[in-house]
């Protein structure tokens, strides 16, 4: 019997440019819910950077976990 194996890989930006979708996503963030401009100089600056690090670069350190979490899913949903 002849077995298969698999591995993916996470080849964002590799095999799908999704920057831009990620950007808009962040301005309807803006738009919708902050109401804090995302700019793409902080886009250029944030790239490759994880939610956690980007939100309260953004919005203001301090954020709880949980708010960070909160905008993270929702940015993900949107």
């Amino acid at each position: 019997m002849l077995r298969q194996h698999a591995v993916i890989f996470d080849m964002d930006g590799v095999l799908v440019d999704s920057n831009e979708a990620h950007f808009l996503t962040f301005q309807r963030m803006a738009a919708e819910i902050t109401g804090k401009p995302f700019t793409r100089e902080l886009w250029a600056r944030s790239i490759g950077m994880h939610n956690k690090t980007i939100f309260p670069m953004w919005l203001g350190e301090g954020m709880s976990d949980a708010r960070i979490n909160e905008l993270a899913d929702l940015k993900e949903a949107m």
